[in-house]
């Protein structure tokens, strides 16, 4: 089960069909003001950050909206 935050992301994806997933997500965090969701995403290094996109890429494949 996925948690609100990563559902809310995958969403924006979503949302955003004119994005590629990895662009979405820059776009999303880049919106945000302030968030523990940001924190933690500024402090992930560039190879988490694109392991966790790749999981929303997955994701979005296989969850119905």
């Amino acid at each position: 089960m996925m948690k609100a935050p990563v559902k809310e992301i995958l969403q924006y994806v979503f949302d955003h069909p004119d994005l590629t997933t990895r662009e979405a997500v820059f776009s999303y965090f880049s919106e945000i003001a302030w968030s523990v969701e940001k924190g933690e995403w500024n402090r992930l290094t560039h190879d988490q950050r694109m392991s966790f996109i790749e999981y929303l890429d997955v994701a979005a494949r296989h969850v119905k909206r």
